[in-house]
């Protein structure tokens, strides 16, 4: 149920309230009620969205609902469907999820996933995508217990309020008490009551024997439709409906793009022939920050120009081949014949059809998915990538919709990344403002430390070692230089890497660029809308890890060598961490309890 409250508000009137009296028997066992905007119905839920402002613009499929028993099995077909029609909410009914399904499962690429899975029972279920162009808000509050999303959705500097309720047929009509007041009036009777028109002309649920609309599109003001019909899909006999309306603005993604880089032979091999070439003497003229700042810009040149950036479509069923698409195709080409013809032979056809489209699909995928396993044996982690993807563990959504900072509400999400950064850099400053001045008067026990902390100068073969050991799984910086480039262009880079680490040492600065990091906060627990509940996870330049891997071994060895660092401190100390400290904590407390004491 959606409704622009605005300018309901303000052109409604006391009609409103008339209106909003009004509820609808629209199947047998259903009973619904909706406000004065456009509306949808269907079987096995409702879906509104308001028409918005009548003006020229591109066609903008606002919506498209359709209830899918189990909506698992045929995920691979909804995505086929959607890759091409990429409307801007999709709402889905009777979905059958439970825990054991994980959201990465029934995902769908240029979409956001909400879910609410039925608890305690078998079937139900309701569930949202919403372009990842949207602006929106869950809006939780409104849901109160029963099976219904509400989103609050931004289209065009418009907010519209958008539901996906499911009511069983066999569910008491007090999930609809929080809509309206009890008051029904059969649909034909609301229609003409109220000037609306049904913009849905075909059937909507099609048998081999039957053929009955029974999802329903109703709007004050049809003209502002472009279009709107029935998607004929064989997912079951039950079809989508949809609505097409008039928006000023672009058009919305229909696929889902990654940027990737091509790391063929032939690149690489040209990105070691120019790195050959390449003497790095524009370095000796700069110190410090300048002397990285001209390295990086010349390897990133290289680099940029040997792997140039490449925008694709991320591939979401790699096991539906050409074989099993042209039967997918020669099943709904048989579907349509049936619905044309209605004979029983047609439809028999169309039933062995589905039944074997139903059956290969399910044995392309584990066929694939065992061919992957098979041959990535020999290497664990793409075994363990390869077993996620069968397996999906439960995925977290790390989204931040909206922020609540000083009591105002933070949704744009260019705000709410500027707000968490100021909040990131300011909270050391904040908490050691409100503690006490550290006691800085020595202690009776002194420690004999005559050496002087220097750092060692480096040879070349010490930064070859460390760059050729990188982990190349490792996160990019925000200098975008991958690890697995640094591990390339290890035998013609760890030269001139090994004089600015050197230099940085010398000089005592830390290059600049190594202390911007890539911020991702991660949601620790409590409300989502506070800042303090996020957690920052920084990650720095795959430059700046090696050089801090030599600074701690320099560090590590002195205060070690010195007894600066007592035998009980297990935290930041090397082959020791905070599990041991607890292991022998235990072990003392076993062995105090076997002593009998106290």
């Amino acid at each position: 149920m959606a409704f622009q409250q605005d300018r309901i508000h303000r052109s409604c009137g006391m009609e409103r309230k008339r209106f909003m009296k009004r509820r609808v028997v629209y199947t047998a066992n259903g009973v619904s009620t909706f406000n004065p905007a456009t509306f949808m119905l269907t079987q096995s839920g409702i879906n509104l969205i308001n028409p918005g402002p009548l003006s020229a613009g591109i066609s903008c499929e606002v919506f498209k609902s359709t209830a899918v028993p189990s909506i698992l099995p045929h995920i691979d077909e909804l995505r086929l469907i959607f890759k091409d029609n990429s409307p801007a909410v999709i709402a889905i009914t009777e979905t059958w999820l439970d825990d054991s399904v994980a959201d990465s499962e029934v995902e769908i690429y240029g979409y956001s996933l909400h879910r609410l899975d039925r608890c305690n029972k078998r079937g139900g279920g309701v569930a949202l995508y919403l372009s990842d162009n949207l602006k929106y808000i869950r809006k939780s509050e409104l849901e109160d217990g029963s099976e219904a999303l509400w989103m609050q959705v931004e289209l065009n500097n418009i907010r519209y309020l958008i539901g996906c309720v499911y009511r069983a047929p066999d569910e008491s009509l007090e999930v609809f008490d929080d809509m309206d007041d009890v008051l029904s009036v059969r649909l034909n009777e609301f229609i003409v009551e109220n000037d609306l028109e049904q913009l849905i002309k075909e059937p909507t649920r099609v048998t081999s024997n039957t053929k009955s609309l029974i999802d329903v599109l109703i709007t004050t003001t049809p003209s502002l439709f472009n279009k709107a019909g029935v998607l004929s899909v064989t997912l079951s006999d039950h079809y989508p409906i949809y609505g097409i309306m008039a928006f000023p603005g672009n058009n919305l993604e229909k696929h889902k793009i990654i940027t990737t880089r091509s790391w063929n032979e032939n690149n690489i091999n040209n990105f070691v022939n120019e790195l050959e070439q390449e003497s790095w003497s524009v370095i000796d003229a700069f110190d410090d920050d300048d002397m990285f700042f001209a390295w990086e810009r010349e390897f990133k040149s290289i680099f940029d120009n040997c792997f140039p950036r490449k925008r694709i479509r991320k591939q979401t069923h790699p096991w539906l081949d050409s074989t099993l698409l042209r039967v997918m195709r020669k099943r709904h080409q048989m579907h349509k014949r049936a619905r044309k013809s209605g004979s029983s032979v047609d439809w028999d056809e169309y039933k062995r059809l589905r039944n074997l489209v139903t059956s290969a699909l399910r044995k392309k995928r584990r066929n694939y998915f065992s061919n992957k396993l098979n041959e990535t044996r020999g290497n664990p982690k793409a075994f363990w990538d390869t077993l996620h993807l069968v397996y999906p563990g439960k995925s977290q959504q790390n989204v931040i919709e909206k922020l609540i900072v000083g009591g105002k509400e933070l949704c744009d999400k260019q705000d709410i990344a500027n707000s968490l950064n100021e909040f990131f850099t300011t909270i050391a400053n904040s908490l050691l403002s409100n503690q006490p001045p550290p006691n800085l008067q020595s202690s009776n026990s002194t420690v004999d430390c005559s050496d002087i902390f220097n750092f060692k100068s480096l040879n070349e073969s010490d930064v070859l070692n460390a760059l050729t050991m990188i982990n190349t799984g490792k996160a990019t910086g925000a200098d975008e230089i991958p690890a697995k480039a640094l591990k390339i262009a290890a035998p013609y880079i760890s030269q001139v890497l090994t004089k600015i680490f050197n230099t940085s040492y010398q000089n005592g600065h830390y290059p600049s660029l190594w202390k911007v990091a890539r911020v991702i906060p991660l949601f620790k627990g409590g409300c989502r809308t506070e800042r303090d509940n996020q957690r920052p996870i920084s990650v720095l330049p795959c430059v700046s890890k090696i050089h801090e891997s030599f600074v701690n071994s320099d560090l590590q060895e002195f205060t070690w060598g010195n007894g600066l660092i007592k035998p009980n401190q297990y935290a930041y100390a090397k082959n020791s961490a905070t599990t041991v400290a607890l292991i022998m904590v235990v072990d003392s407390w076993k062995l105090a309890i076997d002593k009998g004491e106290k």
